[in-house]
């Protein structure tokens, strides 16, 4: 019982708790950041692309191409999302080069290799690998410039750190599971350790604990924007 749940649907309901930290906020009509809207945009589209591969799964189909789809929007969103945060003009051009030639990249790969059925493991290597580049550079902005996020900063410091960690822990395994699925095949399914089964589950506990973070994070910083909210209508009153 929990193996479908572990290596289907945790997937699809960890970007939905994040979707839901920002609740309190869209009902009572809170201003968001623009950066903000932009990373509930990206959790909002992962819930849904990753909610239909898991209903597609559930069916016995394939859904390889909702998962393509998944990587080119995570790539495109959190691109933005990082280009609006970050403030050194250089590390902005940086952004929008690496979004650029990982946009060319993901579609090169994807029309010459890619055969529609297996993961597509050299785009979200490249996506993935892309992101820990802008954590990196974001946090080294952080703590070494007066960033004017940084009233903030400690929530939007956490949250990069959970990016952060998935990606980490996601690209090791993007860029090792087409490889360790071919090595299973060729073995037989009688493959002794590694499957491509146990390391999407260890995919989607890293997914689920980063989520889980990042929200806790988003309510810290929704309740900071509450309080700036109530301050800026008492002074208009």
């Amino acid at each position: 019982m929990w193996r479908p749940f572990l290596f289907n649907y945790l997937e699809a309901l960890s970007p939905l708790v994040v979707v839901l930290a920002f609740v309190p906020c869209l009902w009572r009509g809170w201003p968001l950041p623009p950066f903000m809207r932009t990373l509930f945009a990206y959790f909002v589209c992962c819930a849904i692309i990753q909610g239909v591969a898991a209903y597609i799964a559930s069916l016995g189909k394939n859904n390889i191409v909702w998962y393509t789809l998944n990587g080119f929007i995570t790539l495109i969103l959190l691109s933005r999302f990082f280009y609006q945060i970050l403030q050194r003009p250089l590390y902005k051009r940086l952004v929008v080069y690496g979004v650029l030639s990982g946009v060319g990249l993901y579609m090169v790969f994807l029309f010459l290799y890619h055969d529609g059925i297996s993961f597509f493991s050299p785009g979200y290597s490249i996506g993935s690998l892309l992101i820990i580049i802008y954590c990196l550079l974001f946090l080294i902005e952080a703590f070494n410039v007066d960033h004017p996020l940084i009233k903030h900063g400690g929530m939007v410091i956490w949250i990069v750190s959970g990016l952060l960690n998935y990606f980490l822990g996601a690209y090791a395994i993007h860029i090792t599971y087409r490889v360790v699925t071919r090595h299973v095949v060729e073995k037989g399914a009688n493959h002794p350790v590694l499957t491509p089964s146990l390391l999407w589950g260890i995919h989607n506990s890293i997914y689920f604990i980063s989520c889980v973070f990042i929200a806790v994070q988003v309510l810290r910083m929704l309740r900071l924007l509450r309080t700036d909210h109530q301050q800026a209508t008492e002074s208009m009153t």
